[in-house]
């Protein structure tokens, strides 16, 4: 299946307590994707470059929230009660008590691309890869 680059809603698969809590995001901005690598780089000590933990859950977490934008009906409760984008609040409750949701959301949105480079040519283009 091809990615649409031009797709107004993605979604995340967090998997938290053998549970599957799917998460609706809107893609990041070119400027918050510069943002959160920069974030992320101030997490590490310069002495040993081991990242500080605590910020980089923050760091994570403060991004994922940005953008989301949903949740998957009946995938969360508060109160026993269903959290969804409609109850005010709903975003504030899911830092206060689950901050590993949104930690994984900004992990999953402006970590997931990578890339390889391929020292083949391309037969479809006919064009070396440099």
């Amino acid at each position: 299946m091809a990615y649409d680059i031009m797709a107004e809603r993605e979604v995340v698969d967090v998997e938290l307590g053998g549970q599957t809590i799917r998460v609706y995001t809107r893609r990041p901005s070119p400027h918050e994707i510069v943002e959160y690598q920069k974030d992320i780089q101030g997490c590490f000590k310069k002495k040993n470059g081991v990242p500080d933990a605590a910020k980089l859950l923050r760091v994570q977490a403060r991004y994922g929230l940005k953008v989301m934008t949903g949740i998957r009906p009946g995938d969360l409760l508060a109160n026993g009660k269903p959290l969804t984008e409609e109850r005010d609040g709903w975003k504030k409750l899911i830092q206060k008590h689950e901050p590993r949701i949104p930690a994984a959301v900004g992990r999953a949105v402006f970590e997931a691309a990578s890339a390889e480079r391929d020292g083949d040519q391309d037969e479809e283009d006919g064009a070396p890869l440099e």
